[in-house]
């Protein structure tokens, strides 16, 4: 008797799971997750530790505000900015690390108009005149000019490209615009070239971006003077952070895969697109020249190894539990829905169905990057590897960007250091040494 009970439970639930698995897409959440191309090194041992550093300084530098997020950093004529979640723009002084607020780049009334959408600063880059360029989620690109103007009335903000205008001039609206690099002509106008880090999910919606290993991805190039936004490439594994070489050859981008990619654009590979680096141990963010000119920074999270995964990396060998885990969440979400209409203005329920149909809140699956430690390669743009530093403490935790700038000391290295969760900036001053192992 019990065992028959028990068989006919679980062919309930095998019919509740096939039925969730193969409903029509227009129905439920219409997601079919992929493979995940990208593997994870059997050990750490090829990279440097952070604890074997010889650290002259580590300063957190509070910038005040719980909701400032410094994910970019630019740098201009020794003047670092970066930017917050409200689209604030602060100046931090190297002298004495203090911090200036500088101007709002989204006012309310764009806000209102925009549907109250978070303006979270991303991409920061300053052209060679002083002219700083910004990626605002959910707006588009806006330029600022004459930021360190002592009176606030010469600075002005002006909109270059409108998230709105992808779809008018790609035929597909870009959802998550990222990072951004700039190349300036000899006649003065620009070129900027852009991660689209999906066109299926938004900013909410990453954790969904993510574990369904989306391709929607675009790399694109936008020319000021022509008003034409062009798709440099596209069916990219969420592209992020985004470097132009000094050269102008080619960018560099790092993406979702584990790897650094190199986009040819002049000479005889023009338009051909590589992976220089393949399979790093974390996820990647931002890539910034180093101040030699010659290498850059890789900022990245929660380096792991084949023997210790983390959850995420469970999930990510498993396409079909992806689906049946993040339709279930969606169906529950959508039910949620229905009682929001019987219990109107409840902002528990509210939250709950976004938080399901988005995965937003669920810890294994959303919280991607919560965890302890980080990690940061010097690179060149062939791909060798130059220093790699790690640790599993909370000291590289959460970065984003890593931003260098000159010593007066040879062997002396200064970082500053971004976060796309904390509300700090870290600076970090080491004696650097040339690393005994090779990559």
């Amino acid at each position: 008797m019990i065992l028959n009970l028990i068989i006919q439970i679980l062919l309930c639930i095998c019919l509740i799971a096939s039925i969730i698995m193969f409903m029509p897409g227009c129905i439920l959440l219409d997601i079919r997750p992929k493979i995940y191309p990208a593997q994870l090194p059997r050990s750490l041992d090829q990279f440097d530790r952070f604890e074997d550093l010889k650290i002259n300084e580590f300063t957190k530098i509070n910038l005040n505000d719980n909701n400032t997020v410094p994910e970019s950093i630019a740098i201009y004529q020794g003047h670092l900015v970066t930017g917050s979640a409200d689209s604030t723009l602060y100046l931090i002084k190297q002298t004495d690390n203090s911090v200036e607020t500088l101007v709002k780049i989204i006012d309310d009334k764009t806000k209102t108009q925009n549907g109250h959408q978070q303006p979270i600063i991303l991409g920061l880059q300053f052209d060679s005149k002083g002219v700083l360029f910004a990626v605002v989620l959910n707006y588009g690109i806006y330029k600022v000019e004459g930021i360190f103007s002592k009176t606030k009335m010469n600075v002005k903000v002006s909109e270059v490209l409108s998230v709105e205008q992808t779809q008018t001039s790609t035929g597909v609206l870009s959802k998550f615009l990222d990072d951004i690099a700039i190349e300036e002509r000899s006649n003065g106008e620009h070129i900027l070239y852009i991660t689209d880090l999906s066109t299926r999910y938004d900013f909410n919606q990453i954790a969904l971006s993510l574990l369904s290993v989306d391709y929607s991805g675009r790399l694109l190039r936008y020319d000021m003077a022509e008003n034409r936004l062009d798709i440099l490439a596209n069916n990219l594994l969420c592209p992020n952070g985004i470097v132009l070489l000094p050269d102008k050859t080619a960018l560099l981008f790092s993406d979702f895969s584990k790897s650094v990619n190199k986009y040819w654009l002049k000479g005889s590979n023009a338009g051909k697109l590589e992976k220089i680096i393949t399979n790093l141990p974390a996820e990647l963010d931002n890539i910034r020249p180093s101040i030699n000119g010659k290498t850059y920074w890789l900022a990245m999270s929660n380096p792991r190894t084949i023997k210790k995964p983390s959850e995420f990396d469970y999930f990510l060998k498993k396409p079909w539990l992806r689906t049946l885990i993040l339709r279930t969440l969606h169906l529950i979400g959508m039910l949620f829905d229905i009682v929001k209409q019987i219990i109107p203005s409840n902002d528990f329920i509210d939250k709950m169905a976004n938080d399901l149909k988005t995965v937003q809140g669920i810890h294994s699956l959303s919280e991607l990057h919560i965890s302890d430690g980080g990690m940061m390669i010097e690179f060149d743009s062939d791909g060798k590897i130059y220093q790699s530093i790690y640790t599993h403490n909370e000291e590289l935790k959460l970065m984003s960007e890593i931003r260098e700038i000159s010593s007066k000391q040879t062997d002396q290295r200064i970082l500053y250091i971004g976060s796309w969760k904390l509300p700090y900036i870290r600076k970090l001053v080491f004696s650097n040494k040339k690393s005994q192992k090779t990559f």
